[in-house]
């Protein structure tokens, strides 16, 4: 598993189709190994484990698929120099982000909002 989350973690902005957004200087993110789990017991070593990475992508650029391919890509590039790897990917939950102009009513009542509580 240390092996899928430092590459995961080092290629997965590379293996997106390429993505811009003001908002997003840096573009997509990754944090690979947020929860693992594994394991029946403190004295066993586990047969299996389950990693959950969190992504956060371009609005309306980088799509679920494209989530998945890069992240089964990395996992075939790996399968290839270590053939004993056996993972897969599933993602369990998928939000898009979204982008709101800056003069929209409510990015215009959020702005007040804050200024209000804020000062």
């Amino acid at each position: 598993m240390c092996k899928i989350i430092l590459t995961v973690n080092d290629q997965f902005k590379q293996r997106l189709p390429p993505a811009h957004h003001k908002l997003y200087p840096e573009g997509a993110t990754i944090a690979a190994g947020t929860t693992i789990k594994g394991g029946i017991d403190q004295w066993m070593v586990p047969d299996s484990c389950t990693a959950t990475f969190i992504s956060g992508v371009i609005p309306y650029q980088n799509t679920e698929q494209h989530v998945y391919d890069a992240l089964v890509a990395i996992i075939n590039d790996l399968k290839k120099q270590d053939p004993q790897i056996d993972a897969t990917v599933k993602i369990k939950h998928w939000k898009t982000g979204d982008d709101v102009p800056d003069d929209a009513p409510v990015a215009m009542l959020v702005k007040k909002s804050a200024q209000e509580a804020i000062g």
